[in-house]
């Protein structure tokens, strides 16, 4: 029996398949897989993790970046492997191979979303979360993350690692009573951000999903390490995770 059966590969990036220097295990080789704004080295790549990467190409694999990172950071992610469609700022836009936003997104967002009252709730959010930072003195940073004209997220984040957790709560306690009932946090670490109801890389990957006509004999295959990766990841046939992740640690504590 011919088999016809094609393969699409949904995945996250940092902790998943790239991280900064401080997370590449000890003895391990890394390569650079990511740079800063001014070009220097700042996500690492480890031969297990590249081989994974080219096993899955050289089989023909679509695979698809699905990463809270927006245009601009996954435009300086220098790995050769994502050649079609691309998943950015955690599920608010869809681009095509080219970088360009993927019109039957936009269309799908204008019908189900107003973008322009999104903009103005995170907009007022982060004027809040700076006031709170102010008044706390929290060791805190806010700011609205917009990607080609489509309102993400909030995003805020802390560089002190002793009071990282408790600023975090903070923020989170002093913004709760204003934001969007069906709005979502996203904690990792010393990084919070809070999506819009569209900023979902579960339903984006649902889209792709039907936009590329994927059947029931077409193989699909999720990899993550968040705990809000887990609902694309569900999405497709099969879930991985690195071990030592969050979802991998969770798992661990029960």
């Amino acid at each position: 029996m011919p088999n016809n059966s094609r393969t699409y590969v949904f995945t996250d990036l940092d902790d998943t398949l790239i991280q900064t220097r401080g997370k590449v295990p000890d003895g391990y080789q890394a390569d650079a897989a990511a740079l800063d704004k001014d070009g220097a080295a700042l996500s690492f790549i480890c031969p297990h993790q590249q081989t994974l990467l080219r096993t899955l190409a050289q089989g023909g694999a679509m695979i698809i970046p699905v990463t809270g990172r927006n245009t601009d950071a996954l435009q300086r992610v220098t790995l050769p492997f994502f050649q079609h469609y691309r998943i950015v700022s955690h599920g608010a836009l869809i681009l095509r191979a080219d970088d360009t936003p993927c019109p039957e997104w936009l269309a799908h967002l204008a019908r189900h979303h107003d973008l322009a009252q999104a903009q103005t709730l995170l907009d007022a959010l982060n004027t809040q979360a700076w006031q709170i930072i102010d008044r706390l003195q929290l060791s805190a940073r806010s700011r609205v993350i917009t990607d080609q004209g489509v309102p993400a997220y909030l995003s805020i984040k802390t560089d002190c690692a002793a009071q990282g957790t408790q600023a975090l709560d903070q923020l989170v306690a002093g913004l709760n009573a204003q934001r969007p009932a069906d709005s979502r946090w996203h904690r990792n670490g010393r990084n919070l951000a809070l999506r819009m109801p569209y900023t979902c890389k579960q339903e984006a990957v649902r889209f792709l999903l039907t936009l590329l006509n994927v059947g029931a004999n077409d193989l699909t295959l999720g990899l993550g390490d968040s705990l809000t990766d887990l609902p694309f990841m569900r999405e497709t046939h099969f879930a991985l995770m690195p071990t030592g992740s969050q979802i991998d640690q969770e798992l661990t504590a029960l």
